[in-house]
C-alpha cells in the first residue's frame, strides 16, 4: 500500500504586456520538485499522503514604481512546503483532512522592490488546514441524504513586505443534501 513518488517539472508562460517603454516581457519560468509518500491498504478505505516541495519561479512582475500604471520585471520566487492529507472511507462516514506549510518568499530582487526580498508572498498563509466529516444516511432507509460539517483554516498573512497582516481565521461548514 506504499508509494513513494518524485516528481520534477518546468513551467513556461509567455506574458503578454508590455512595459512603459513598450518593451514584451521575457517569459516566467519555474522548476518544482516534489518528493512525497502515498499510503493506502488493501481495502482501499482509507488513504494518507505527505510530500514535500520547492518551487523556483523567475521573471516575476512587480508594481513599476516610476509608472504604476505599468510593470517591471524583477525578481525570483522560491516556494518551499510540505502538505498532508488523510482520507477515509467508512461505512457510512467519509472524513478528510488536510494540513499544509507554504514558506513562500522573495529570494531575488532589485533597486526599490529589495525591501520585498526574504518577506512571505502577499496573501500566501505560511499555515492552512482543513477537516471535513459526511455522514450519508442510507442505513438509517434514507437513501441519498447526507450531512456534513467541517472547518478550514487559513494563517495570518501579510502584505508582502511585512507591515500590514490580515490575522488567521477559522471558518466553519455545514452541508445538507439530497441526491437523486
Amino acid at each position: 500500500g506504499w508509494s513513494p513518488y518524485v516528481s520534477y517539472a518546468e513551467s513556461f508562460e509567455t506574458i503578454n504586456d508590455t512595459n512603459a517603454a513598450g518593451e514584451l516581457f521575457k517569459p516566467k519560468r519555474g522548476k518544482q520538485v516534489e518528493t512525497g509518500v502515498k499510503w493506502q491498504p488493501g481495502d482501499r478505505r482509507i488513504s494518507a499522503s505527505a510530500s514535500i516541495y520547492r518551487l523556483v519561479e523567475k521573471n516575476r512582475l512587480a508594481t513599476d514604481p516610476d509608472n504604476p500604471d505599468f510593470s517591471i520585471q524583477r525578481g525570483e520566487v522560491t516556494v518551499k512546503g510540505a502538505e498532508l492529507e488523510m482520507a477515509a472511507d467508512l461505512r457510512d462516514w467519509n472524513l478528510s483532512a488536510q494540513y499544509s506549510f507554504t514558506d513562500a518568499k522573495v529570494t531575488k530582487t532589485t533597486g526599490p522592490d529589495i525591501r520585498y526580498k526574504g518577506e512571505q508572498l502577499q496573501s500566501e498563509p505560511r499555515h492552512s488546514a482543513a477537516v471535513w466529516a459526511l455522514h450519508n444516511f442510507n442505513h438509517m432507509g434514507l437513501a441519498g441524504f447526507r450531512a456534513g460539517v467541517g472547518a478550514r483554516y487559513a494563517g495570518r498573512n501579510w502584505d508582502g513586505i511585512g507591515e500590514v497582516s490580515v490575522p488567521s481565521v477559522t471558518l466553519f461548514d455545514a452541508l445538507l443534501g439530497y441526491d437523486i
